[in-house]
């Protein structure tokens, strides 16, 4: 009986998270990074997710009147 391979397909969000947070194992972030490499839509998603992981600026202060 023949084994039939395992394509790999797209990483989920959530890996794709903990690539960019650096969390995954060294054989896992260099599968992703050569799978991002080749994959449009994963290289159009990345800097969209860095957007949503960066802080967000803080809110501007009140500012206090005289009285």
């Amino acid at each position: 009986m023949a084994t039939l391979e395992r394509q790999y397909s797209c990483p989920t969000r959530i890996r794709m998270v903990a690539f960019l947070k650096g969390s995954l194992s060294p054989e896992e972030t260099e599968k992703i990074a050569l799978h991002i490499d080749e994959c449009a839509t994963c290289s159009d998603l990345l800097p969209e997710i860095e957007n949503e992981l960066a802080p967000s600026p803080a809110p501007p202060r009140p500012i206090r009147l005289p009285y």
